[in-house]
């Protein structure tokens, strides 16, 4: 028993360390898209309408994360603590949200 303790506080720890990682890569996304976004932008102001983007297959659903991080909890969360979890994961809330829509967003979940 006391074996598994161990190695769940090992996994415990894995985990952390990804969530931080994950984070990085989200942040340094966004950055990218934020880039992207001022440089169609510019484009724009050329006269010239930019070149339609695809997001990449692999970007992270938020829905999906929600999803995910409701049944590692085992149980119903509050929309705060949600909220609190998608930003420990490193997981960018779309939009530019003030706190009333964001809540009522969660809410639909």
């Amino acid at each position: 028993m006391q074996q598994l303790r161990i190695w769940r506080q090992d996994t415990l720890k894995e985990i952390e360390v990804a969530q931080r990682e994950q984070a990085s890569v989200q942040k340094h996304l966004e950055e990218a898209r934020e880039r992207l976004s001022a440089i169609d932008r510019l484009i724009s102001l050329h006269g010239s309408a930019p070149q339609a983007t695809e997001e990449p297959e692999n970007s992270i659903d938020l829905l999906d994360v929600c999803e995910r991080l409701l049944r590692e909890a085992g149980e119903p969360m509050h929309v705060s603590k949600l909220h609190a979890a998608l930003l420990d994961a490193g997981i960018p809330i779309p939009g530019p949200w003030d706190r009333g829509e964001r809540d009522r967003a969660f809410d639909a979940l």
